[in-house]
């Protein structure tokens, strides 16, 4: 049965970046059913306009409506509920993954979180860090309050601290993902905070900075070493293997391929 209702549409659609208007009047529908291509040159809006109907730039409410009813003024995570969503192509995508494998991470820990809130478990409170790695070396993750991983690009630290609260407290929090690359010679360590919170004689902790400081300030021929590096610089602080909390680290350390010269016989 052909059903020909509107389901989609935006009338008069505006939507700025600060002081700048980067879209202007646009008059737009999409029937039930129907599949629809925008086409057009970097630069002329297209992405602006799907963020303006998604909710990520702000419009007015009768601007963008959906079955009927006026959206434009609703947060994103009100109109991802309505079942409207933007998945971004590139970079920022996990290319070989389709369309739900990139929304379900999100969805995944949603619905843990529930099973946690609802659970009998002694603790409620769970913290999480949730991550899937390409090979090309796109990484897609989604931190639930963990301490942050740390990734080494040779000359900055970025946190992937993305994602939402822990896991527990409240039956209806939202995650998001994020994205990041390890490019080839960068490194990725993910701890919990047994590490950076084990302290010395003087109750001194272990601290951020000193494990930066063992992640930058050699080149590493592994992953292993490097772990078994931040275990000794740990217990060096410490002053022993005594250990108050769990202690864990994973490394991932993406080797530059080797130049391969080539030489000609005569």
């Amino acid at each position: 049965m052909n059903d020909s209702r509107t389901l989609l549409a935006t009338c008069g659609l505006c939507a700025s970046y600060g002081d700048f208007q980067a879209i202007f009047d646009i008059d737009f529908a999409v029937g039930a059913g129907e599949t629809v291509a925008i086409i057009g040159a970097n630069g002329a809006g297209k992405s602006t306009f799907l963020r303006a109907i998604i909710g990520s730039l702000p419009s007015a409410a009768e601007m963008v409506m959906y079955d009927g009813a006026p959206i434009g003024h609703l947060p994103a995570h009100d109109v991802v509920r309505l079942g409207i969503a933007m998945v971004p192509e590139g970079r920022k995508l996990f290319q070989s993954l389709s369309v739900e494998e990139n929304l379900r991470i999100s969805a995944t820990l949603e619905k843990l979180n529930r099973v946690v809130n609802h659970s009998a478990l002694a603790s409620k409170f769970i913290s999480l860090f949730y991550a899937e790695l390409e090979s090309a070396g796109t990484v897609v993750y989604c931190n639930a309050g963990h301490n942050p991983p740390l990734l080494w690009d040779g000359s900055v630290f970025r946190e992937l601290a993305r994602g939402g609260m822990i896991l527990g407290p409240s039956p209806d929090s939202q995650y998001e993902r994020g994205y990041e690359t390890v490019a080839l010679g960068s490194i990725l360590v993910a701890y919990t905070d047994g590490i950076v919170e084990a302290v010395n004689a003087s109750d001194e902790a272990f601290g951020m900075e000193r494990l930066r400081a063992v992640i930058r300030d050699r080149v590493w021929a592994s992953a292993r070493d490097l772990v078994e590096a931040i275990f000794a610089e740990v217990r060096r602080h410490v002053g022993g293997d005594t250990r108050d909390d769990d202690q864990t680290v994973v490394a991932v350390l993406r080797k530059a391929k080797p130049v391969r010269s080539r030489t000609k016989t005569p």
